[in-house]
């Protein structure tokens, strides 16, 4: 297989799983499920069988995890991912977006906040690791995703939403290496 051929895996929950992946990269393969938690993810992927030849993986998982309840155990199945994804390539680590701090029933974007900055510091002193701060791009001057990015629900992207997330990711993948998004 080329490296031009090598695709770019988009691993994740239903955020992954709505989002257009053609507008980042002609070469991405989503792997997103809706509803999957980081352990979930943890548990899938010896399933899937293009990981030896990506070109890079983004995983972007762990919203679901806040209504499971154990946050700690959940960094320690992504650390498990981090070990367990081959290092050869670049794996960017997605932070989990702000919610609607207005729409009952979500976790606090405080908490989202402390769960991100676990999730990049396991990305430091690792080969080839990086941290994509998506929730910062996400969030307005009440540190919570606006009503305008969302579907109504606090969560899932609206298609403004999924541009500022695409747009980001786009940068991102660009900066670490251009060839990521031709």
């Amino acid at each position: 297989m080329s490296q031009a051929a090598d695709p770019i895996l988009f691993i994740g929950d239903s955020i992954v799983q709505d989002m257009d992946i053609s507008a980042i990269t002609p070469n991405g393969r989503n792997y997103g499920m809706g509803g999957y938690t980081v352990r979930d993810i943890l548990e899938w992927l010896p399933a899937i069988r293009e990981i030896p030849h990506a070109n890079a993986i983004l995983l972007s998982v762990g919203i679901n995890d806040f209504w499971m309840g154990n946050n700690s155990k959940s960094i320690e199945s992504y650390r498990a991912i981090l070990e367990w994804l081959p290092s050869h390539f670049p794996i960017i680590a997605n932070s989990v977006l702000p919610v609607d701090d207005n729409q009952y029933g979500l976790p606090s974007n405080q908490e989202i906040d402390l769960f991100n900055e676990q999730i990049e510091l396991l990305t430091i002193n690792r080969s080839h690791c990086y941290f994509c701060n998506s929730n910062a791009v996400m969030k307005d001057q009440d540190n919570c995703l606006p009503t305008m990015f969302h579907t109504g629900d606090g969560v899932h992207l609206s298609s403004r939403g999924y541009s500022v997330l695409i747009n980001h990711i786009r940068q991102t993948l660009s900066s670490i290496t251009p060839k990521l998004i031709e």
